[in-house]
């Protein structure tokens, strides 16, 4: 594992899968009082950016929440199995939290309690598509210690824990999930490296890169704890996504960008200039 940080002030450790599973096992991480959170992103250059930041033209919450998810609610609430008042944050929160897991976006970001399944979705969109970058990422949020730290120093967190019930989102509870809710303009990797600077705390947030190579023996070693599709995304859709996993998943060994540009380096009649 390579310890160097590269992006102060948030601390970023370079390291291959076997060594991630080490070091959740030697950190302990993993269920205990004040636990940190984690989330799983397939490009090492993505920020921590929810979806609707991300729209062109940008959408501004108010909006969203005054016409776009009342429409939203309107339309899919025959989906649901319980009915939402959109006017109390709880249940407007639970709304947003089905809606995220259906693809529509949302302020929320996903997270989840458990590093594992961090690292499926890390590495599961690399499962039939070729890499474009060299690494995933793995992001761990001490997210309770986060806000109680920004309270005690007069200022606030640049995010809300939510924690809807589980109740309308089987995914929610099958992924161990849970979200956050910006509170800042800013992706939240850059608020918190602000705050994390102005107050001399280098822990609040950590990052762990693993090479895109790893995804399919990180993926195997996965399904044999049980984090699957089938298990992470109940019903026929995460079914059939685990049959298609198994069926059709080459076993070949998978090169990132930098690798594919050596080997093709390799391979070309020009070598050091002259031709052989």
């Amino acid at each position: 594992m390579d310890d160097e940080r590269n992006t102060e002030p948030i601390p970023r450790y370079q390291m291959n899968w076997a060594e991630f599973k080490h070091h959740i096992l030697e950190t302990k991480a993993v269920r205990r009082a004040g636990e940190p959170i984690y989330r799983g992103q397939c490009n090492s250059s993505w920020r921590l950016q929810p979806s609707l930041q991300r729209l062109t033209p940008p959408v501004s919450h108010d909006s969203y929440v005054a016409s776009i998810v009342p429409e939203a609610y309107r339309l899919l609430g025959g989906y649901l199995d319980a009915d939402l008042d959109l006017a109390k944050a709880a249940e407007l929160n639970r709304f947003l939290g089905v809606l995220q897991h259906h693809g529509f976006p949302t302020p929320l970001l996903d997270w989840t309690r458990s590093p594992y399944i961090a690292a499926y979705f890390a590495f599961s969109d690399l499962t039939f598509a070729s890499p474009t970058h060299d690494c995933v990422t793995v992001w761990m949020l001490n997210a309770t210690f986060t806000v109680e730290f920004f309270r005690q120093h007069g200022s606030v967190a640049p995010y809300e824990m939510v924690t809807p019930h589980h109740r309308c989102n089987s995914r929610l509870l099958a992924q161990d999930g849970l979200f956050t809710r910006s509170l800042s303009e800013q992706p939240l990797d850059g608020a918190l490296a602000a705050g994390m600077q102005e107050h001399g705390h280098p822990g609040l947030l950590q990052r762990f890169d693993m090479p895109v190579f790893e995804a399919r023996r990180a993926l195997a070693d996965l399904a044999l704890m049980g984090l699957h599709p089938g298990t992470l995304f109940p019903g026929i859709d995460g079914a059939c996504r685990w049959l298609k996993q198994a069926f059709f998943m080459e076993n070949t060994y998978l090169p990132s960008p930098r690798v594919q540009a050596l080997l093709a380096a390799v391979a070309s009649p020009h070598r050091g200039g002259a031709m052989e």
